[in-house]
């Protein structure tokens, strides 16, 4: 079978869904079930060794300037190109696919949250994505999610008639998130980023709904008490909702503790590794998610995570993480207060959350999605 796949998310600094995708295609790379794969890209092909298999092949599909972007590309470019390479089965893994494919198409879809938060998003940006994944649910063959909760939320928003398209699959961690034992990432820290404090840590983009202001009202009260503490925030807005960076900037200098917290857009991969396993706490307490992959990272790292009680994250950490609840200031304050200041609560967290990740495999996230494009594949039109 020639299986497409929508590789955007690939180009320039990989985050969230380009790190789902590049984690699939690795395991796609050592064993793609005798399939050949053509990778769609529209800026740039990666220099990535996986990509260099024998039976992936990579498409640079570029536009012309009114159609070099990136819904419009998917809408009328990539159709086009998947009917003249005579693509089976197209995996679209961002949410949306091709309305007008001339194949069948997967779409995988973590989170529906231009749907049930539409405030959360500018109007016309959230019209468009409300419109497309509404009507791509209706269109593809399969929707792969990555919890029970967003099977849930799509079934209560676009009809319980999709129910037998809805596939689950649990995203996985990578093998290099894991403890440090030899205090060699701290060392990094020190040396490179001149941090040899005991820190919390915040990875993600920064939407309203991850509360890094409350996660910085906390932690102002934590420094009362533990003046020698820091906060390191790693992650930057998107193009849609550019105005977090600013107000954190703001809240910084109004809480005056601009001093205690070291802010980074985006991380290689290494120092990332290194910060996860030498956090005191990740403090992931946001309300709307549909997996929670700085979670479970962390977890896999040795660091307890501190969440809320969302739906999806009480799922997936399945009982081994910091629950804050509710969700407030001082709740989040004594839970930090909680790990940095006893050992025996946050070496339990830590087992709970070693024990959680080791159930969380790639491998078995990309044999549940080459499973639902084959389950298509094999279906009649």
């Amino acid at each position: 079978m020639l299986i497409g796949v929508d590789a955007r998310e690939l180009e320039g600094k990989p985050h969230g869904v380009g790190r789902v995708v590049s984690n699939i295609l690795r395991q796609w790379a050592i064993d793609g079930r005798g399939h050949r794969f053509i990778l769609y890209f529209r800026n740039q092909i990666p220099g990535l060794d996986f990509l260099r298999q024998p039976h992936f092949e990579t498409k640079l599909t570029r536009a012309p300037g009114p159609l070099d972007r990136g819904r419009i590309w998917e809408q009328a470019v990539l159709p086009l190109q998947i009917k003249k390479d005579r693509v089976d089965v197209l995996l679209s893994p961002c949410y949306t696919i091709p309305l007008f494919a001339d194949c069948p198409a997967v779409v995988m879809i973590y989170d529906i949250s231009f749907q049930t938060r539409p405030e959360t998003y500018p109007f016309l940006n959230g019209m468009l994505w409300r419109w497309l994944a509404r009507w791509s649910v209706r269109l593809a063959r399969k929707v792969i999610v990555c919890s029970d909760f967003t099977a849930d939320e799509i079934l209560s928003n676009y009809g319980q008639r999709h129910k037998h398209k809805l596939s689950r699959a649990y995203l996985g961690i990578e093998e290099k998130f894991k403890p440090d034992h030899n205090e060699e990432s701290k060392n990094r820290l020190a040396s490179r980023f001149g941090i040899a404090a005991p820190f919390f840590l915040f990875v993600g983009t920064l939407f309203e709904r991850r509360n890094v202001p409350l996660i910085v009202r906390a932690f102002r009260k934590l420094t009362l008490k533990h003046p020698d503490c820091l906060l390191v925030v790693v992650g930057s807005n998107t193009r849609e909702f550019g105005g977090e960076t600013a107000r954190l900037k703001n809240l910084l200098r109004k809480c005056q503790i601009e001093d205690k917290v070291r802010r980074f857009d985006y991380l290689p991969e290494d120092d990332l590794q290194a910060f996860l396993r030498s956090a005191v706490g990740l403090v992931y307490p946001s309300t709307y998610e549909g997996f929670g992959l700085p979670m479970v990272e962390a977890m896999a790292s040795g660091t307890p995570a501190i969440i809320s009680s969302a739906p999806t994250l009480t799922e997936v950490s399945d009982g081994a993480a910091y629950v804050a609840d509710p969700l407030t200031e001082d709740a989040l304050c004594s839970a930090m207060t909680a790990l940095l200041e006893d050992p025996k609560v946050r070496d339990e967290f830590v087992r709970k959350g070693l024990e959680r990740a080791q159930k969380l495999d790639w491998g078995q996230t990309a044999s549940a999605v080459l499973s639902a494009i084959e389950e298509v594949s094999a279906i009649k039109p």
